[in-house]
């Protein structure tokens, strides 16, 4: 199967998903009055409305045009770029509003004690699907050789998604066990926005990486997944060591697209003949194209 069809199959299931536990979150949300399932409902909306610009870029990502001649694949890493800062975005923006409630709370004014009857049902629901979908992409991704931008940073969200709604389960649920008057009777009230400013914290690293390797890509950096590289390197290693023209390597990517440039000393090159390095360069792009299809392999000529 194609890779790009691997992409837009897992995506399409991910939409289906994401929309089930968006509905999910907010009839809990409803029924509970808990700011950290809106939360929950909110952050699955967002990866739904997100799947279909990923579903459109798949289908796209890989057609040359007069304006981009060699793919469009920056899409990929624009689309990761921007869903990690979407990410991020949602838990900030959650942050603020929970510190909010946290000092309204504290300063004397009115809350409501917390419902917290469905959410048990509602959190193993969520934990199993988002932790199901998190494997399922990955499985998907690998099978892409990790070259899928787009599946990395949906592997990502539900990784996320998962963690929070799991937290949120246990902690919520928790909270009935504590006495309302006891000292930690704060809990019934404030506990699940303490939750969320937690859950911020915590899971505020991921989006961030993905920001800053999208940056990368779209700015033309090396490549940073170091199992790639290292695949790479050993077959520039594999070929290019024959005749000992290699003085160093530029290895870069931008979404599922990779640029590999080999720089040979031009005295080498001279002695091996120019047929033999041709050859070499043929060798080494149909090695490089049997886990990275879409890789163009160009050579350097440096004194």
């Amino acid at each position: 199967m194609a890779k790009n069809t691997i992409e837009q199959q897992a995506l399409q299931y991910g939409a289906v998903i994401n929309l089930a536990m968006a509905v999910a979150g907010w009839l809990a949300y409803y029924l509970s009055g808990s700011q950290a399932l809106f939360l929950d409902g909110n952050f699955s909306f967002l990866m739904f409305v997100s799947l279909f610009v990923a579903i459109r870029i798949s289908a796209i990502k890989e057609k040359r045009t007069e304006l981009f001649p060699y793919g469009q694949f920056v899409y990929e890493a624009l689309y990761s770029l921007l869903k990690g800062l979407m990410i991020t975005g949602v838990l900030l923006v959650s942050f603020v509003q929970n510190a909010a409630t946290i000092l309204h709370f504290i300063y004397g004014g009115e809350a409501e004690v917390l419902k917290t009857g469905v959410i048990l049902i509602y959190a193993v629901t969520m934990v199993i699907l988002c932790f199901g979908s998190a494997l399922y992409y990955r499985m998907q991704y690998a099978k892409t050789e990790t070259s899928s931008t787009i599946l990395r940073a949906e592997y990502s969200a539900a990784i996320v998604d998962g963690f929070m709604s799991a937290g949120i389960g246990v902690a919520l649920v928790s909270i009935r066990f504590v006495d309302q008057e006891g000292a930690f009777g704060f809990l019934h009230y404030i506990g699940d926005s303490l939750l969320v400013l937690l859950l911020c914290v915590l899971l505020g690293k991921g989006p961030l990486l993905l920001i800053r390797d999208s940056f990368i890509e779209i700015a033309g950096g090396t490549l940073q997944n170091k199992k790639n590289r290292q695949l790479i390197e050993g077959v520039l290693q594999k070929y290019l060591s024959q005749v000992e023209v290699q003085q160093k390597s530029y290895i870069s990517k931008t979404g599922s697209s990779y640029l590999v440039v080999a720089y040979l000393n031009t005295q080498s090159v001279t002695a091996a003949g120019s047929e033999k390095i041709e050859k070499l360069r043929q060798q080494t792009q149909t090695e490089l194209q049997k886990n990275l299809p879409n890789v163009m392999f160009e050579i350097v000529l440096s004194s």
